[in-house]
């Protein structure tokens, strides 16, 4: 076994972090020859990605309560082996409903990852250190969903759709081999009580009531948020107004992503230095900054690559710096219910998430300018629950 906090831990918590946002990613590339295949629509197949989030943000709320009363390792290993099956079910679907079944199993096991990687960290790093480990996690985790479809892509060219889907099958064996071999019981605070509907109830109830975890979610997940609208409106606005390239289409996403690294590579450092909850104000003041940036951008009609992007990679440096500071703050006064805190962190983040993506995909039609209405709404409801629900300590922190 590893010991907990190392970096060779630290790697693996980053691949199991970025379970979910590769099992979007990569299959996007054959998504045209999977719907022709099982002889479905378009929007079908869309579908198995609505459905997959909307099974991650929920499966989140019963694994972080089900670690906190178990253990990390043993709800963690029992969710990699649920989604090695989902991920089988995947490839050997004959029809879209099997296949969206297939999805929803898939999600019931990714979760586990999203919810525990985030309780380990609270587990085994000091507050000073959680936001340097959970910037390595987050960075991770927005990297991956460019360069999944890359990898899926040429799995799809030689082998065929289903082969992603064995793919995944195959990461997820291997995740659950490291993590048995790797990976110790981090969980020192267990509760016997912690899966009672009463109890679950409570402590949910008590951390949506308790004002500074509620800023926090807030402010990480509506930052979050933005990212997603820019994910769905991206293609609309740059491949189909602009007339960029798809292979070129690839390249700006770096560029965005590339954003949220410079964003999570701030975020520790400013931390130790202005304190997380100003650290965490700042980033979400620059998503405000960018979204407006981005009403500019529709206003003056000087509607180009390099402003679109310019100001979405602005974004993403605020949300960069956000959603870790977010998750640190959130999770680290709870120790006894970091499970609970965790999943209910994540699925708010699922949830705003899957509305931002919804309200892009609506106002397509109006290109940059339905983006930046999207993005006002992110970054300016963000920052203002940093402002208004986050409290500053009169110590740094």
């Amino acid at each position: 076994m590893l010991r907990a906090g190392s970096p060779s831990a630290l790697v693996l918590l980053v691949a199991l972090a970025t379970l979910t946002s590769i099992s979007i990613a990569i299959y996007l590339p054959a998504m045209p020859t999977l719907a022709a295949d099982l002889g479905a629509s378009m929007e079908m197949v869309q579908l198995t990605v609505s459905v997959f989030l909307v099974g991650v943000g929920l499966g989140q709320l019963v694994y972080g309560p089900a670690s906190d009363r178990f253990g990390r390792r043993p709800a963690l290993l029992f969710g990699l082996v649920v989604y090695g099956l989902g991920s089988v079910a995947c490839a050997l679907a004959p029809t879209i409903g099997v296949l969206l079944a297939g999805r929803a199993l898939q999600a019931a096991g990714a979760c586990a990852g999203m919810a525990l990687v985030r309780a380990i960290v609270r587990d085994t790093y000091p507050r000073e250190r959680m936001a340097g480990a959970l910037s390595t996690v987050t960075g991770a985790v927005a990297i991956s969903p460019t360069l999944a479809p890359i990898i899926g892509s040429q799995i799809y060219l030689a082998f065929g759709w289903r082969a992603d889907f064995y793919f995944l099958a195959g990461f997820a064996v291997l995740l659950l081999v490291l993590a048995i071999v790797m990976l110790p019981e981090t969980n020192q605070h267990r509760d016997p009580t912690a899966l009672a509907p009463r109890r679950l109830a409570a402590n949910y109830g008590m951390l949506l009531g308790n004002r500074v975890f509620l800023g926090h979610m807030l402010a990480g997940g509506l930052a979050l948020s933005g990212a997603f609208a820019y994910t769905v409106a991206s293609p609309f606005i740059l491949i189909g107004r602009l007339g960029v390239r798809p292979d070129i289409f690839a390249f700006l996403m770096f560029s965005t992503t590339l954003g949220y690294v410079i964003g999570t590579w701030l975020a520790p450092r400013l931390s130790r230095r202005i304190g997380l909850e100003r650290a965490l104000r700042l980033g979400a003041a620059i998503c405000a900054a960018a979204a407006l940036v981005m009403v500019a951008v529709a206003l003056s009609q000087v509607i180009t690559v390099v402003t679109v992007v310019g100001g979405m990679t602005l974004y993403m440096i605020g949300m960069g710096m956000a959603l870790p500071l977010s998750m640190a703050g959130g999770i680290g006064p709870f120790p006894r219910m970091a499970g609970a805190a965790s999943a209910l962190i994540g699925a708010g983040q699922m949830v705003s998430g899957s509305v931002a993506s919804a309200g892009s995909a609506m106002a397509a039609g109006w290109g940059v300018a339905g983006l930046a209405m999207v993005v006002v709404c992110t970054g300016g409801g963000a920052l203002a629950a940093a402002f208004l629900l986050v409290r500053v300590p009169d110590a740094r922190s």
